[in-house]
C-alpha cells in the first residue's frame, strides 16, 4: 500500500514543467494562523501544501531589501533573492524528494 502512494506521488510530480500554485500573501500573523493562513509566520509569507508537507517563503517586507527564506515541512531549505528564486528551490526540492522515492522504489521492488 505504501508503494502505491508514493508511485501516485511520483506520476504526479513526474512533469517538471509544473508551476507551483502558491497561496495569496499573508501578513505576520503573530503565530497564530486563521481563516485560509495555515502557516504560524511572524513574517510576511506564502505556502503552498505539497504532498511532503507544507512549503512557505518568508520575508520582511518592512525591510528595503529582504532575502526570502524558504522552509519545508518546518525545515529550512535555503534563501534566495526573489520571490521567483524561492518558488525554484522549492520546486527543485521536490524534484529531488520525487527522483529519491523513485529509487527508493526501483530497489524495494527489485
Amino acid at each position: 500500500m505504501v508503494l502505491t502512494l508514493f508511485e501516485e506521488i511520483i506520476i504526479m510530480l513526474s512533469d517538471t514543467t509544473v508551476k507551483l500554485k502558491w497561496s495569496e500573501h499573508f501578513p505576520p500573523n503573530g503565530g497564530k494562523p486563521s481563516g485560509d493562513d495555515l502557516v504560524s509566520c511572524y513574517y510576511d509569507h506564502k505556502f503552498i501544501e505539497t504532498p511532503f508537507g507544507i512549503a512557505t517563503i518568508e520575508w520582511k517586507s518592512w525591510k528595503e531589501y529582504d532575502p526570502f527564506v524558504v522552509f519545508l515541512d518546518g525545515d529550512y531549505i535555503d534563501t534566495a533573492n526573489t520571490e521567483g528564486e524561492a518558488s525554484e528551490i522549492v520546486l527543485n526540492r521536490i524534484l529531488e524528494i520525487r527522483d529519491k522515492a523513485q529509487e527508493f522504489i526501483r530497489e524495494v521492488a527489485s
